[in-house]
C-alpha cells in the first residue's frame, strides 16, 4: 500500500500515534494520561 494514497492529515495522525507507541514507556504513559 502506498503512502501517497492517504490524505496528508491522516498520515500526520498515523505518525503521531506511531511516535506515541514507540516512545519510552514513561513518556507514552504521560501522553496517554
Amino acid at each position: 500500500m502506498e503512502i501517497e494514497e492517504f490524505p496528508s492529515h491522516i498520515i500526520e495522525k498515523i505518525k503521531n500515534i506511531w511516535e506515541t507507541w514507540n516512545s519510552p514507556p514513561r513518556l507514552s504513559s504521560d501522553s496517554l494520561h
